[in-house]
């Protein structure tokens, strides 16, 4: 099911005419990605899903006096955790479901110490610093102890026992673990949350957190995504002060998801490679916005000139990255949001000669660009006009009140 309502969310993104699918530029888990990690922040359903049930979990853990709580107990874990018992084929789809995000929530839980005879020293996570809060050091031969409470002496931790028994490392993040003074029982803490409580949405962040590591791991050398795009570059692409339309362009570039002949080619087996406006080179991205005699007229016609990046133009990752460093300087930031206008009407003048057999004139590309720049600028500013008026209205009024 929640693969079929993405499927959805996919089509309905990229669009869809007469029940006829377009082309997915990209991949739905690269959609699914936080915005400031090069996605377009669409919810995974799987991962939310997990989420949500790794919560009912948490709840049997946390709460076992609940009705829930005790039926589940008694059915299916009787003198064993929720995170450890057997789940059996034979067992309800609801404990199936649940048992399914099992694994994230033991990645997350962690035994909070208080007299320490509830917790297993070699099997439970409890080691706040530790792999996956589990002991590392390797069991003693001799060694008899099975609960954290044998290494607890009036109320303090044994450290000569405690250093004898694990490594130096270990030995000292134990010690730095504070005990209950009132022999309060051991429970159990999220180690994703500031406050140590289950949230299912930071159940999520670690369930996405882990998925996109293990992608990035996995990935291939040869994937031509903008994979070293920082999230500071990713948040000063969705802060800049452009039309949204233009960001995703944008965002599209940067992840090779912009239909130029090259990736239309690659996706479908189709087409022409050869650029129609010039006839000379491959049409990709970096020929459309640079290399194209069409492209070098609009640039050499503009009204402002980036000398400096002209050597970056075979990779417009590296151009953008390089171009996004100018913010810094005094009015660097309406030139930027002027360059992507620029970028935007060529690719729209890309477009009329691709399917229209019109060919716009580089100075009407340029004044194009230029007026509706100055038009958003001036809406922008208008805009800010109204609020700030709006605001001293309503001081006034509340200063009338008083």
């Amino acid at each position: 099911l929640c693969k079929d309502i993405q499927a959805l969310m996919a089509r309905f993104w990229w669009g869809e005419e007469n029940d006829k699918r377009k082309v997915h530029w990209c991949s739905w888990q690269k959609l699914a990605r936080g915005k400031h990690n090069g996605g377009l922040g669409f919810k995974d359903l799987q991962g939310f899903n997990k989420a949500l049930l790794g919560k009912q979990i948490w709840r049997l853990l946390t709460c076992p006096n609940l009705l829930m709580s005790k039926v589940m107990k008694a059915k299916y874990y009787q003198h064993e955790s929720p995170l450890s018992c057997e789940a059996k084929a034979n067992s309800s789809w609801i404990w199936k479901s649940m048992m399914s995000a099992r694994e994230e929530v033991r990645r997350g839980a962690r035994r909070k110490i208080g007299n320490g005879k509830g917790t297993r020293i070699w099997e439970d996570a409890w080691i706040q610093d530790g792999k996956e809060g589990k002991v590392v050091s390797t069991k003693p031969p001799t060694c008899t102890m099975s609960k954290v409470s044998d290494l607890i002496c009036n109320f303090r931790w044994n450290a000569p026992l405690v250093f004898r028994t694990f490594n130096p490392r270990e030995a000292r993040q134990i010690l730095k673990i504070p005990i209950s003074l009132t022999s309060r029982p051991d429970s159990y803490f999220w180690s994703h949350s500031e406050n140590g409580q289950y949230t299912v949405s930071s159940a999520y962040d670690a369930i996405t957190r882990r998925k996109n590591w293990l992608e990035g791991n996995g990935r291939d050398k040869g994937e031509t995504s903008w994979e070293g795009g920082s999230g500071k570059a990713w948040k000063q692409l969705w802060k800049m002060k452009i039309k949204h339309k233009q960001k995703l362009f944008v965002w599209k570039i940067l992840n090779r998801a912009l239909p130029c002949r090259e990736v239309v080619h690659k996706r479908t087996g189709k087409g022409d490679l050869i650029c129609k406006r010039c006839g000379e080179n491959t049409e990709t991205v970096e020929h459309i916005f640079f290399q194209c005699k069409q492209a070098q007229m609009i640039w050499r016609m503009a009204p402002l000139q980036w000398d400096g990046l002209k050597e970056h133009t075979a990779d417009f990752s590296r151009w953008w990255s390089m171009l996004m460093e100018v913010q810094v300087r005094k009015e660097g930031r309406e030139h930027i949001n002027l360059t992507v206008e620029i970028l935007w009407q060529i690719w729209k003048a890309r477009n009329e000669a691709e399917f229209e057999g019109k060919d716009r004139h580089p100075m009407q590309v340029i004044r194009k660009a230029m007026k509706d720049w100055e038009e958003y600028q001036q809406s922008q500013q208008k805009q800010h006009q109204l609020s700030i008026l709006e605001t001293e209205t309503a001081q006034d009024e509340e200063e009338w009140m008083g």
